[in-house]
């Protein structure tokens, strides 16, 4: 009999080839024999867990690369997980899985399949949870997902998928959660997603994606979380049409992207919201105008060079507004200005040479400001905001070490001391005075 583990009614294993005080033993291993005996001439190492589960051990290499009917088909109990992992495994026939109607999470990560053929998890019409990922995928075929009509989770990054196309999840009616991220994914095409009319997650994180049709994500009007990290995007138009109930929206590495004023129309109940590394010149108020429920807006390592007067004013509950690495040199007046309680600016590595005297007025709930690794030449004798208006915490000024004497403040308030070479923390209580500038 080939060596496994059986876990059952007890919380540590009993391991069959060792000395068991169990009075059932006999008819345990006569049950349990039938199993083992059709398992064996493909010499996988199965362990059985509680729960009805099977899980493939690493200890002993299999010997074949195809996965047949033939490896499941006397099964005499239900089974509800099977766990296959570090197999030399590369294609999985159809219907191999066929009579595991019981199956409830198939994990085949970490293998070295190639290709998912037609029905290859048909009946599995409990199954929840798939998992593909890090094997050697590039394609899948129409009626690959056939038959798997209660799948929720289906992760399949870490592959080299370049094109989907809406046959492939035509079945997948409930599904909630789909992760293809670091595949080769190039066009989000129209329709592509159609289908996941339950979807709310979708993640293409380090895709090489370059175009997405205005109509990719239509009618997915339960999307919540989208994730389009490290793409080289080449969008000119809006994206989310009808994702009326989006919460986070994250993107990064766009090539060529234009904020339009209705690109994020709608979205009240978007919370997150970051733009990164995309190439952003300017921005305007009016994006924003809905974004009632914001509470965090980043959109650092852009080349924003200006921002509109109020352009977060409509930001109730915003909590952070991070600009930095952008190419900021003058803020406008009321910039900031928000009725949040309490929020945090960060403007470290811009250009910013001079603060306005109503740069930050309007912003009874700031209390945080980052403005180290500026160039700032001087601050304004008068304050910077009215004491009435701001109750400032701390600000932090690092002297930028690009360019001497610049962001170097010489004469601190009374009562603080500070040097070119120490961070500045300054705690100032109402009314806010800012540094004049030294000599």
């Amino acid at each position: 009999m080939s060596a496994f583990t059986f876990r059952g009614w007890c919380r540590q294993p009993l391991h069959l080839k060792k000395r068991m005080e169990c009075t059932s033993l006999i008819s345990l291993v006569a049950v349990l024999s039938t199993f083992f005996i059709v398992i064996q001439p493909q010499s996988i190492n199965w362990i059985l867990w509680k729960n009805h589960g099977l899980e493939y051990h690493p200890a002993h290499q299999i010997n074949f690369t195809v996965l047949g009917p033939q490896a499941f088909e006397q099964f005499m109990f239900p089974v509800k997980k099977i766990t296959i992992r570090w197999s030399p495994i590369t294609t999985i026939c159809p219907f191999t899985f066929a009579r595991l109607i019981s199956l409830i999470q198939l994990d085949l990560r970490d293998n070295r399949i190639q290709q998912l053929l037609s029905y290859t998890f048909q009946n599995l019409t409990n199954l929840k949870s798939l998992l593909l990922e890090r094997n050697c995928i590039h394609h899948v075929q129409n009626n690959a997902l056939s038959g798997l009509l209660q799948l929720h989770c289906l992760y399949i990054q870490v592959n080299s998928i370049k094109r989907i196309t809406p046959y492939i999840f035509m079945p997948l009616k409930k599904l909630l959660s789909l992760n293809m991220a670091e595949n080769r994914q190039e066009n989000l095409t129209s329709n592509n997603f159609s289908p996941l009319r339950s979807v709310s997650k979708l993640i293409f994180d380090s895709n090489k994606i370059r175009t997405i049709n205005s109509t990719a994500f239509a009618n997915l009007t339960k999307l919540q979380y989208l994730y389009l990290l490290n793409n080289p995007i080449h969008m000119t138009s809006s994206i989310l049409q009808d994702q009326g109930n989006l919460h986070s929206f994250y993107m990064s590495g766009a090539r060529h992207l234009e904020l339009h004023d209705d690109m994020f129309s709608g979205k009240k109940k978007l919370i997150i919201l970051k733009i990164l590394s995309s190439y952003i010149s300017s921005i305007s108020s009016r994006i924003f105008m809905d974004m009632i429920n914001l509470i965090h807006l980043d959109l650092s390592d852009n080349q924003l060079r200006n921002i509109s007067s109020r352009f977060i004013a409509s930001m109730r509950r915003i909590q952070t507004v991070c600009l930095s690495k952008n190419k900021l040199e003058y803020l406008p007046s009321y910039a900031f200005s928000t009725s949040s309680k309490r929020f945090q600016v960060i403007l470290s590595y811009n250009e910013i040479t001079c603060l306005s005297r109503q740069a930050f007025a309007g912003a009874p709930g700031l209390y945080q400001l980052d403005i180290s690794h500026n160039k700032l030449r001087h601050i304004l004798e008068q304050p910077v905001v009215d004491a009435a208006q701001v109750s400032m915490k701390s600000i932090t000024m690092m002297p930028c070490k690009q360019k001497c004497m610049q962001n170097i403040l010489r004469k601190p308030p009374h009562g603080f001391r500070c040097t070119s070479t120490m961070f500045l923390f300054m705690r100032l209580q109402v009314p806010a005075c800012m540094v004049q500038q030294g000599p």
